[in-house]
């Protein structure tokens, strides 16, 4: 892509020296609007600012507002202070360099303009903070190397709270650094199943006008409808049409959510990317002593920022952090601290600052016996249930079919005395109900524990939960009526399927 130079200087001889000093092919005028043609947009600006700057303030702001991509190499008169001249043209990407200047230094800083420029202070302090956070949170992990050199689109999956947008963000920070290329620019286009291909056209559009480059990070591209989800698949291979992006300008990142069922369906097109590019974040209860790690870390960060003695964790709080599944992964663990630290005092940080109780929390829930992987032939019943009846379809008829002739251990949540006879199964209702009563009974424990923990919102919001199982599974205990438990059974567990997983509830 072509990008002019421009010399702006009122003196017509200092025009002249300056595109010597250049080296470069430029265009050259006074500080006039209209001096200059609209195309092709300047890459690089050297202005002239004397004492009186008035007419360099003008033309610079004005055309900047034409030109969003043009770096500014402001030439300033020995009398004026720099602070001042950064001031006065704030909110411009600026260098700056005092009259006389030297033909190297001026060429080395017209090369880093039509490059991209060099980043501000600000940003390189935003940046290196960004990339020491993303070694920080997941630097155990082997991210594979053509990730970190971005060098093709890429899906990302995850629970929630696992990094996923961390990692997008650092893609984008490293690919700005590119000394020989463009300013990268990084715009998040969250899933929406009323947004439309032409909406996000406009604000890929609008994002990639004052970048060269563009990180174009989908969050949870499944939510579109399948309309855009094809839009999009079209995208990554020829650009966006309307809005006429260079598809070698772009980079795709999409992050996938990931739950108890697997990541959601894509439409064809999209799901074949997202496929082979992929990389999975692990939750942080598959990462072994990730947790007190990060904890751990943390605390010392925290503290060490305002010039305190870290305060330790007791060893109430360590077994207890190693011993939770934190669902809500590193995001709810650094919540969890940042909510322990906001206590004033010096000695260790217990488990109940934390919110954990001295371990009931876990402990609890890990006397339940069983192993949750034991019931995915329960769920994956339920979610046949409910697909069959969204079809239309009888879903007894079919479950009624001869099954395999080998054994089919019984659940361990379910006493033997209440299991049908192998030879005659029993429909699914009874089924369910019997899971539901085995299960009310051995969630008991927990129950109570839950509302012993008062002040606790998510200790209530889990005991109501409970509570709702254990009203399912009493629906039908003194009547002889025949009561269809399945779907309501269904529709409790695929509301909080994933959490109920995760803290071990089943």
């Amino acid at each position: 892509m072509e990008r002019a130079v421009w010399i702006v200087h009122g003196d017509a001889q200092a025009r002249t020296a300056l595109a010597r000093m250049a080296g470069l092919p430029a265009l050259s005028g006074p500080p006039r609007l209209g001096a200059f043609p609209p195309a092709p947009s300047p890459g690089a600006v050297m202005l002239h600012v004397p004492l009186a700057a008035n007419d360099a303030l003008a033309f610079a702001h004005a055309s900047a507002a034409q030109h969003p991509r043009a770096h500014w190499l402001l030439i300033a008169d020995p009398g004026l202070a720099p602070s001042w001249v950064l001031a006065a043209f704030a909110g411009l990407r600026t260098t700056l360099l005092l009259w006389p200047v030297q033909p190297a230094a001026l060429q080395q800083a017209i090369r880093h303009a039509l490059a991209g420029g060099a980043a501000s202070v600000g940003a390189r302090r935003q940046r290196d903070a960004l990339v020491a956070r993303f070694a920080r949170t997941l630097g155990d992990l082997a991210i594979p190397e053509p990730v970190l050199d971005a060098s093709g689109h890429l899906a990302i999956t995850g629970e929630r709270g696992v990094g996923k947008l961390l990692v997008a963000r650092t893609l984008h920070a490293l690919w700005d650094t590119a000394e020989d290329e463009g300013r990268a620019d990084f715009v998040l286009l969250a899933g929406d199943a009323l947004a439309s291909g032409a909406q996000l056209e406009a604000r890929l559009a609008a994002a990639a006008e004052p970048a060269e480059r563009l990180v174009v990070c989908v969050e949870d591209p499944a939510a579109f409808s399948p309309t855009v989800q094809r839009e999009l698949a079209s995208w990554v291979e020829l650009g966006p049409p309307a809005a006429a992006i260079d598809p070698t300008r772009l980079l795709w990142v999409f992050l996938r959510p990931e739950s108890f069922g697997g990541v959601a369906a894509l439409e064809g097109a999209l799901a074949e990317l997202c496929e082979s590019p992929a990389l999975r974040l692990p939750p942080l209860r598959e990462r072994s002593g990730a947790a007190l790690r990060l904890a751990e870390q943390w605390l010392r960060e925290w503290y060490a920022a305002q010039n305190d003695a870290p305060r330790a964790l007791a060893q109430s709080a360590r077994d207890a952090i190693e011993a939770d599944p934190w669902p809500g992964n590193a995001r709810e663990l650094e919540a969890a601290l940042r909510r322990a630290v906001t206590a004033l005092g010096e000695a260790p940080i217990e488990a109940n600052a934390l919110g954990l109780a001295n371990h009931a929390r876990s402990s609890a829930f890990d006397a339940i016996p069983g192993d949750a992987r034991e019931f995915a032939t329960v769920i994956e019943e339920l979610d046949a249930a409910r697909a069959a009846e969204a079809a239309g379809e009888d879903y007894e008829s079919r479950r009624d079919e001869p099954r395999a002739s080998a054994p089919i251990p019984p659940s361990p949540l379910v006493p033997a005395a209440e299991t049908a006879p192998a030879a005659s199964p029993p429909p699914a209702q009874s089924d369910l109900r019997a899971f539901a009563r085995a299960a009310a009974r051995e969630l008991a424990p927990a129950l109570e524990a839950l509302r012993s923990r008062e002040g606790d919102p998510a200790a209530a919001r889990l005991a109501r939960r409970l509570a709702r199982l254990e009203q399912f599974a009493g629906l039908d205990a003194n009547s002889s009526d025949s009561t269809e438990v399945a779907p309501l059974l269904a529709a409790l567990l695929a509301d909080r399927r994933d959490e109920l997983l995760a803290k071990r509830l089943l």
